[in-house]
């Protein structure tokens, strides 16, 4: 768990990985105008659950640099509008092998996004674009997977 962290750009999790996750973040924007978590993290894709300050949108970004994950006729992003309450944005978020569900604001807001990302990427970052955030509250929960292994 991280408690209190101010955060100007990008700042990966070092030796925390997954590809099942449970993530519960409080953040705040201290003067970021974008700002948010990626998961399914590797050097060239990942996907961004990010807060578009000017709009007052939550966005799910999915990115792949390396064409692996391209699917024509899907969206690369997708926002919903989410007003700030108290200046905080909180989220819950269940990453799983190829997909990422996220509740916004306690329930107001929920978004589920297919991922297209190497099965290899598993890292995880939390960003402010253009200035920093005050992250209040950052859990990260290993879940186990329902498929046997092999």
């Amino acid at each position: 768990m991280w408690e209190d962290l101010t955060v100007s750009g990008e700042m990966a999790l070092e030796g925390v990985h997954g590809r099942t996750l449970e993530i519960i973040v409080d953040l705040e924007p201290i003067d970021s105008d974008r700002f948010g978590i990626e998961v399914h993290r590797d050097e060239s894709s990942g996907t961004r659950i990010l807060y578009n300050m000017a709009r007052s949108q939550m966005l799910v970004s999915r990115s792949d640099t390396t064409d692996s994950g391209f699917i024509s006729g899907f969206n690369p992003a997708f926002p919903a509008p989410a007003p700030l309450e108290e200046n905080r944005l909180r989220l819950h978020i269940y990453v799983d092998e190829s997909s990422v569900e996220v509740f916004g604001q306690d329930g107001q807001v929920a978004m589920t996004a297919l991922t297209f990302v190497d099965p290899q990427a598993d890292g995880i970052a939390i960003y402010a674009d253009h200035g920093s955030m005050k992250v209040h509250r950052l859990e990260i929960y290993a879940l186990s997977s329902i498929w046997p292994q092999s």
